[in-house]
């Protein structure tokens, strides 16, 4: 696996995203992330894409955690 791909998948781990919830975050289609996701595909996540992911996904979950916290 592409580190990338790995570092992707760290990150969906560890803030418990799905597809749908990078792909809002990075205003990308959900398809397009499952394609960055698959191990053996050699179309791995943008440079820029996996830092900008790095950056929000903190704050998304923790809006996401709130959000269910209140419902």
């Amino acid at each position: 696996m592409d580190a990338r791909t790995e570092k992707l998948h760290d990150i969906m781990h560890e803030y418990k995203l799905k597809a749908t919830d990078v792909a809002a975050i990075l205003g990308r289609e959900v398809n397009t992330v499952r394609i960055w996701r698959c191990k053996s595909d050699n179309r791995n996540i943008p440079v820029d894409a996996l830092a900008l992911l790095e950056l929000k996904a903190p704050a998304y979950a923790a809006n996401k955690r709130a959000s269910k916290a209140r419902a």
